[in-house]
């Protein structure tokens, strides 16, 4: 079976599944990738809209609790939206997780003492709808939810067979390796995590040119091809229509001190420059788990939990690389332990395993799944297994 050069950039090498891909794709419309989140609280997928939220709160509290509906739209500007809306900062509004752009997602938000009024529910812009307001004692925050309830439809389907479908579900019941997915590396422009290896590396030089000049399959690599021929930041201001308000500002910082790259990557916001370190550990994560393998034989740095086996990650807690793959891993990318001294400790488990997996023939091209997956996990990764197509086809 065909390894793709994007799966092989990403650490993700080979298959756990090894019958043939029904091929397809993800995506073709928000409609067809719905995310909801399921709730700790109630241990359920939570409703949508326009069904009515019950259960959270109790009348007392600092924070407003409340369900957001999405259609199409990216994490950071429903965070925005909602902030506007109830008149904070951006970082006083919560969630529990990340979903995905290029899908229909519900799940719980928080705002710290909003500052205006509004009604319940919402539309605060076509989209994004907010309702079920309720006040709590603390903020949703990451890892609150016990997981996502998936419901997907593949299109273009190359070769439905019924006798591979139901023997993937039987398969997947072992659990398969639980890579972080193509999102976690970003889109049309993968450059998250090696990004996030210049910054932990302080090459400022190196990540400015990559942020600014980094490949994409959008319209705008005309403008970064710019930058990758001649680096001239005044040129690029004058000529980039529709500038990305980031990249604006770094081009202006450089204007004024062509040199200073240091001063370039603060005009970063620091909530991007942690997500694309974290990205790099991802990346050097999945590296590990494609060298260690599903072999359930602890190694150290690691140890059973509820039937899975949790994985210590690298961060700042690490004096040297806890096993000799870890070892491997740190040589392979250049890297020492002293360059994570900002990545905080966090766990992997090396098993993902699909709860109340449903495979469904809608007609000779499309097929329907539905599953849970714990916090953290990947669809894409899950269908990856399945699909064996081209990591554009999944919709990142």
């Amino acid at each position: 079976m065909e390894i793709w050069p994007s799966d092989l950039t990403f650490g993700m090498i080979g298959f756990n599944y090894n019958r043939p891909g029904v091929g397809g794709r993800l995506k073709q419309s928000p409609n067809d990738f719905e995310v909801i989140e399921i709730d700790e609280l109630t241990n359920q997928a939570l409703p949508s809209p326009p069904e009515k939220m019950y259960g959270h709160g109790d009348g007392s509290g600092l924070f407003l609790v409340g369900r957001v509906w999405k259609r199409g739209i990216d994490h950071s500007r429903m965070v925005r939206q909602i902030a506007r809306a109830f008149g904070v900062e951006q970082s006083d509004v919560s969630t529990a997780g990340i979903k995905d752009k290029k899908a229909i997602t519900v799940q719980l938000f928080s705002v710290y003492q909003p500052r205006k009024k509004i009604s319940d529910p919402m539309q605060i812009e076509d989209g994004i709808e907010i309702d079920s307001f309720s006040w709590y004692r603390e903020k949703i925050y990451p890892g609150r939810s016990l997981g996502n309830r998936f419901n997907i439809i593949i299109r273009d389907v190359e070769k439905y067979d019924e006798s591979i479908i139901e023997d993937f579900s039987n398969f997947v019941d072992k659990g398969v390796m639980n890579y972080y997915g193509y999102q976690r590396f970003g889109g049309s422009r993968p450059v998250t995590a090696e990004f996030g290896r210049h910054i932990a590396t302080k090459k400022y030089k190196d990540a400015i040119n990559l942020y600014l000049g980094g490949r994409s399959a959008k319209s705008d690599d005309q403008y970064r091809s710019m930058w990758r021929e001649n680096q001239d930041p005044e040129q690029l201001l004058l000529e980039w229509r529709n500038i990305p308000m980031i990249e604006k500002d770094i081009l202006k910082q450089l204007a004024k001190r062509p040199s200073d790259y240091a001063a370039a990557v603060k005009r970063i916001p620091p909530f991007l420059l942690n997500l694309s370190q974290s990205s790099f550990v991802s990346l050097m994560t999945n590296q590990y788990l494609s060298r260690r393998g599903l072999e359930s034989e602890l190694l150290k740095g690691e140890r059973t939990k509820d039937g899975n086996i949790e994985i210590a990650l690298p961060s700042k807690l690490w004096k040297k690389p806890l096993n000799d793959i870890w070892k491997e891993v740190f040589e392979s990318e250049n890297v020492e332990i002293v360059d994570l001294k900002s990545i905080r400790h966090t766990t992997r488990e090396l098993y993902l395993y699909p709860k109340n997996l449903s495979i469904e023939y809608m007609d000779e091209t499309s097929i329907r799944t539905t599953f849970s997956l714990a916090p953290g996990s990947y669809a894409t990764v899950l269908l990856r297994e399945l699909m064996k197509s081209q990591p554009l086809n999944y919709g990142i």
